[in-house]
Order: structure tokens, then sequence, then C-alpha cells
């Protein structure tokens, strides 16, 4: 992504060179006294305001345009569907993956003037969950709702655990190598749950292809771990 920025910064920088270059010279033969006429300055001023919104519009859509590519590339080596967004929908990739439906798009936060892009994955896993295991953010659920203390420090302050199983939640929680994977998975997310045998979760920003690499791998993991130890 830094690169394509880099890259596209060189193309906005040289017109809007050029604009100014432009604008000097076509106004230079009407200089009276060393000052050009009002009707002239007003002139000069809409077209320095529409190169600024014509370059950084023209660079958007160069970084935009690498971002979609990527998310189209990736979709095509992972053999699933995707679909381009429109106007104020985000591009949407699904399909199932190792045995389990995946699904990523885009949603949009804050407010107009702090508007941020984040990405979205749901995964569906196969089969449910034993003892409709949940789990959810820290903090995201009333105090008097039942929290499962599984004796692990690093999961109990992340996360609210919720079991029809007790039992069987702590021991599907202690196997080491799901452990690992959602202690890794939280660490790469700004948000997590698991709610009806669905993973969902979100990152911070408009993800680039080595970005999507990472994430999806992440949660794939974790979700073929859950299915493991499910089963033991």
């Amino acid at each position: 992504m830094a690169k394509r920025m880099l890259i596209g910064s060189v193309p906005l920088l040289a017109f809007l060179g050029l604009a100014i270059w432009g604008m000097v010279q076509l106004f230079k033969p009407l200089e009276v006294k060393g000052r050009l006429p009002d009707h002239m300055i007003i002139w000069a001023m809409l077209f320095c305001g529409m190169s600024v919104v014509l370059g950084i519009g023209g660079f958007t859509w160069f970084v935009l345009a690498g971002t979609m590519a990527a998310w189209k590339n990736f979709a095509r080596r992972r053999g699933l569907r995707f679909k381009a967004g429109w106007f104020f929908t985000g591009p949407v990739i699904s399909g199932e993956v190792d045995n389990v439906y995946l699904e990523m798009t885009t949603v949009n936060r804050g407010g107009p003037r702090r508007a941020k892009t984040n990405t979205t994955l749901h995964v569906v896993l196969p089969g449910a969950v034993p003892g409709d295991l949940t789990l959810m953010p820290t903090g995201s659920i009333g105090g008097a709702t039942q929290d499962i203390r599984t004796g692990d420090a690093q999961l109990d302050h992340y996360l609210v655990i919720q079991s029809r199983d007790v039992p069987r939640a702590r021991k599907i929680l202690s196997y080491p190598p799901l452990r690992s994977a959602l202690l890794d998975t939280l660490g790469r997310v700004s948000t997590f749950s698991l709610v009806n045998r669905e993973i969902s979760l979100e990152c911070g920003g408009f993800l680039d292809a080595g970005q999507l690499e990472d994430r999806v791998g992440t949660v794939l993991t974790l979700a073929h771990f859950l299915v493991d130890a499910s089963k033991a």
C-alpha cells in the first residue's frame, strides 16, 4: 500500500506542477504593472482549486484501484467469488475455503469528518461448537451475563466466555494450538466474536494484498483448531 501511494504521488505532483506552470504562462502576458486584473486572480484561484481536487481524486482512485485489484486477485487464487463495490458499497469476497464458508467486505466507521474504512471477515464453521460456546469482547456484554472464568489470565482478560457446558468449554479453550491461534487472532484484529458457530472479526483499514493473506490465513487457522478442539 505504501509503495502504491508513493508511486501514485508522482503523477499527482507532476500534474499540480504542470497546472501551476501553465497558469503562470497563461496569465503572464496579462500582467498590468506587476498585478493581474481582479477577475483573472479569481479565475486563477478557481483553476488551482480544481487542479487540487482533480489531482487528489485521481490519486485516491489510483490507490483504491490497486487495492480492488488485490482483492480480485486474492479471490481468484482462493477460488472465491468477487463482487466489486459500487458507490458507497465495498467489494465482497465470498465462498468456501478448506471446508469453511468465508465472507469478507468493508464497512465505514466514524462520522463524516472522521470516516474510516475497515475490513470485516465472517467465517462459518462446518458444525456447531459443543455447548454453544460463545466468545465476545470484554465489556460488550452486561455484567449480569454469565462469564466463564477459564483460569487463563490472557483469555479471561480479553474475552467474555459463555457456554451451556462449562467443563467442555474450558477443555476446548485449554487446547494449546487453539489457545495460541486465538491469542494470535486477537492481536491482529480490532474486534472479534464467536457466536452460533460464526467467527466475526474486524480489521482496521482497507486490507492490501499482504494483509489479506495474513488475516484470512489467521482466521482460517483458528477455525480449523476450533473444529479439532471440538472433536477432542
